[in-house]
């Protein structure tokens, strides 16, 4: 049997790094790397200094594998395909995760609705209010190599 768990990571040292191509570039990775470790990608939203995934894993897997392989290898494949940010931002996520397993159809249901409402058409929702960024930085850019 396997179990739903509702994790967030946050973007190294809190930037707001991650913009909309960055966004996009990382939620198609995020979908590949769960189809290569066998965990099921229900829902996911990556916003500008933070990433909000539901996922359903093998109760085998130990939470921290499932962080480690997901931050991991999206870090290594981001810098691979743009090493001239690696030089700039040395690196993509924080050390530490939330993680909170999902019980029940209800709880699922919530947790569904509230990590698709952290962006309203498109855009963090923070920033239509007037939420204060705790440390601004431009985001990462096209550089070559």
């Amino acid at each position: 049997m396997g179990k739903t768990v509702h994790y967030v990571f946050s973007t190294y040292k809190r930037k707001q790094a991650l913009d909309d191509w960055i966004a996009e570039e990382l939620t198609v990775m995020f979908d590949e790397i769960c189809k290569e470790k066998g965990f099921g990608m229900i829902c996911q939203n990556v916003l500008v200094d933070h990433v909000h995934m539901l996922i359903k894993k093998k109760s085998t897997d130990h939470n921290e594998y499932v962080m480690k392989m997901i931050k991991g290898i999206s870090s290594h494949r981001f810098f691979e395909k743009h090493p001239g940010n690696r030089c700039v931002y040395r690196k993509l996520w924080s050390r530490g995760y939330r993680a909170r397993e999902i019980k029940g159809e209800e709880d699922l249901w919530e947790i569904i609705a509230y990590i698709k409402g952290q962006k309203i058409d498109g855009i963090d929702k923070r920033m239509k209010s007037n939420w204060k960024p705790r440390r601004l930085v431009s985001g990462f850019q096209f550089v070559e190599g």
